[in-house]
């Protein structure tokens, strides 16, 4: 029924998948704060981008660090949606994250908490130009953007670059 109304930007959510779907529009999420990629290879997960104060960091997880074993379990068979099940879970519950890092094999007790996803960023490329990069149209993206631009702005921005690509949308 959705694919007869002609409009790819309407999609099916099922019942089981709904919950989550709500949930991620908060930007915030319950786990340890990393972004993965799955190895080519198949042999685990990069750890491309670790949360700077979450408990991945906290515990001594670094980018770079492959991710191999969750609370003993492999992870090869897994895809990225599945190690991400395996992470997410009830606040303040722990779990066991096994990496690979330069051929050593290290294992970090994390506690999962509540993760809130940043989704305005900026910088000045000149003196007079600022560029603000938006993740996505969730809850709180137009504040985060906002106080993004006016600090671009009190450095002395006087026109903006507003980089939407690879935003999936929201709101």
């Amino acid at each position: 029924m959705v694919a007869a109304l002609g409009d790819r930007w309407s999609h099916y959510i099922p019942a089981a998948e709904y919950a989550d779907y709500v949930h991620n529009q908060k930007n915030e999420y319950v786990g340890i704060g990393v972004a993965i990629q799955k190895r080519q290879d198949d042999t685990g997960f990069d750890v491309v981008e670790v949360n700077k104060g979450g408990p991945a960091e906290k515990a001594g997880i670094l980018p770079g660090d492959i991710i191999t074993h969750v609370d003993e379990e492999p992870v090869v068979e897994l895809d990225t949606t599945g190690l991400r099940n395996r992470i997410l879970g009830e606040k303040n519950t722990k779990l066991t994250i096994t990496v690979l890092r330069a051929e050593e094999v290290l294992t970090f007790p994390v506690t999962r908490k509540a993760i809130h996803t940043k989704v305005a960023a900026g910088t000045m490329l000149t003196e007079t130009i600022g560029y603000v990069a938006i993740a996505n149209f969730h809850t709180g993206a137009a504040k985060e953007a906002i106080k993004v631009i006016e600090e671009l702005m009190s450095q002395g921005a006087e026109s903006l670059v507003l980089d939407v690509r690879n935003n999936p949308g929201g709101y």
